[in-house]
């Protein structure tokens, strides 16, 4: 779901978009006072409060849309498919399609906005951004909220695709290991079973993650189709960090990979494909010699060609890196656990020392 607004609204919109900014500090504020009246005093009611309030809105207003949204058709007017590389080491692809339309359903001029029409840039999937054609239809549901500002998504999504299911799940698991640690941080065991619990989500989850990947990567008769891409843009990985935090961070999690990789981007044309697409794969570096323009054969399967793999080249990275990445990480949570039963020994033993002098004392 984005919004859509014709050129002459555009300074409605800036200034709207600066007020929406101040909206999340007036719920905080808002929630501050909540919870003095209801004798709430942790920061984090405040946050949740803000946090329910806007994801509450946002949801409420794609249903709106599914429910009362006309459908008009507009024109595919630019598609911009991008490699965004991460911290992590890996990458996202983003893929991003502007489209004019007008309110009124009547077809949008075929080279220039004109008076009445509208824009809007729609984030997309890969199966729905490689269904659009430039200068072509495409259905649209829109929601007129106030004079050219609307709601716009495609015609065939709905608030059931469109929200983030993944990221409300980490979401979840969250604040549920938060208010165990909350609940049971004067119970020893208590203590041990959030350390465990935060380990399998920080070391188990990503090890199993990397091994489907890996075992995925090394399966060549999942990419039957073959290909010749020419590479874009290659990228020598020699340090990640697998859980990056703000600039702001001191402490970062950083660390150098025991196997060198290198992440390659190619383009090509798929089978039966009418645009070219941007492939990514991911190889030990120096398995095979990569430079900028060179011409490699790809396997690739149709349902997802994105995903392509370079022949003749290894990716061991995956389990390699993921052994250091879990050592490092094991190491520190030993190292934690140390610390902690050495600072309750310690503690017992001061507590019975000063104990017994108490009890020699006249």
């Amino acid at each position: 779901m984005s919004i859509g607004f014709s050129p002459d609204d555009f300074g409605y919109v800036f200034l709207l978009s600066f007020g929406f900014l101040l909206v999340p500090f007036a719920l905080l504020l808002i929630g501050r006072l909540l919870g003095r009246i209801l004798g709430v005093r942790s920061g984090a009611f405040q946050l949740l409060f803000m946090l329910l309030i806007v994801g509450g809105a946002i949801i409420v207003g794609s249903l709106y849309l599914d429910q009362v949204g006309r459908l008009i058709n507009g024109r595919v007017t630019t598609k911009d498919e991008r490699v965004r590389l991460r911290a992590q080491g890996d990458w996202q692809h983003d893929f991003q399609a502007g489209v004019a339309y007008r309110q009124d359903g009547e077809p949008p001029d075929a080279s220039y906005l004109a008076a009445g029409d509208s824009s809007v840039s729609l984030k997309l999937g890969p199966a729905q951004f490689d269904e659009l054609r430039k200068d072509a239809p495409v259905a649209l549901k829109v929601l007129p909220v106030w004079r050219s500002l609307t709601l716009v998504r495609l015609a065939n999504m709905s608030t059931r695709e469109w929200i983030p299911w993944s990221w409300l799940a980490i979401g979840l698991g969250v604040i549920v290991l938060g208010w165990l640690a909350f609940r049971l941080r004067r119970s020893r065991v208590g203590c041990l079973l959030v350390l465990l619990i935060g380990a399998i989500m920080v070391v188990g989850v990503p090890t199993l993650l990397v091994y489907r990947e890996w075992r995925a990567i090394e399966d060549l008769a999942a990419r039957p189709l073959r290909a010749e891409a020419a590479v874009r843009e290659v990228t020598r990985v020699t340090r990640i960090d697998p859980l990056p935090c703000r600039r702001r961070c001191r402490n970062r999690g950083e660390f150098d990979v025991p196997q060198q990789y290198d992440i390659v981007q190619m383009v090509f044309t798929p089978q039966d494909g009418r645009d070219v697409v941007v492939a990514v794969d991911a190889v030990d570096a120096g398995s095979v010699a990569i430079n900028r323009e060179d011409t490699l054969p790809i396997a690739y399967a149709a349902a997802d060609p994105r995903a392509a793999q370079i022949i003749g080249a290894t990716h061991t990275h995956h389990w390699r890196n993921l052994i250091g990445f879990v050592s490092v990480q094991l190491g520190l949570l030993v190292a934690l656990v140390l610390l902690l039963l050495l600072l309750g020994a310690i503690g017992r033993l001061f507590s019975r020392r000063v104990g017994g002098r108490r009890g020699a004392r006249p």
